[in-house]
Order: C-alpha cells, then structure tokens, then sequence
C-alpha cells in the first residue's frame, strides 16, 4: 500500500521528482580537495534581470537563494555522511553590467 501501484508515488520517487523538476542551470563537483571533507556539490543559477536599481544583482542573488533554499538544504543532509557540502554560485546578467558574479555562502 502507498506504492505507486496504487497511482500514489513513494517518498523517494517523490523526492527524485522534484530534485529533477527543479531545472538547475548547472551543477559542478568539486572533487579535488585533498581533504575528502572538502568535497563540494554546487549549483549554479543564473539569472537575467533589469539593472535600473542599484541593488539588483543583492535583489536577483536573494530571489535565486530562495528558490533553492530547501533543496540545497537537502543536499547538504543527504551529504554530510559522505563528506559532501552543497553550495550555490549565481551569475547575474544586466544591461549595464553585462555579467556579475556572486558566490553565495555554504549551506
């Protein structure tokens, strides 16, 4: 019961599902630490905004960190027993600056 038999998919289905949905821009491992507690999964979000304000790479950076909050948060629990540690690089495009990089902090 509760399989997916039943039209209802298990939890771990569930999770793989959305993990897939969420159409990162790109993903990167960094394996070559020496240490193996340095080993990094990251995701990378890129996001296109209008720069009229001066805040807009703060504002497209924040809006990036909340839409993979939970799943970096996942990453890093499903990790941390092996070693891993999830992180988020967003590169933000405007008109005037055509390219910014910010490099969000470790979750």
């Amino acid at each position: 019961m509760g399989g997916s038999a039943c039209g209802t998919a298990r939890p771990e289905e569930q999770y793989q599902e959305r993990f897939w949905r969420r159409r990162l821009d790109g993903i990167g491992l960094d394996t070559t630490a020496k240490d193996t507690t340095a080993k990094e999964f990251l995701t990378i979000e890129f996001k296109r905004t209008q720069d009229v304000k001066s805040d807009y790479v703060e504002r497209a950076t924040a809006v990036a960190q909340k839409q993979y909050k939970s799943l970096l948060a996942g990453l890093h629990v499903v990790g941390q027993d092996k070693g891993w540690k999830a992180q988020q690089i967003v590169f933000v495009g405007g008109r005037a600056d055509p390219f910014i990089l910010t490099h969000s902090t470790a979750i």
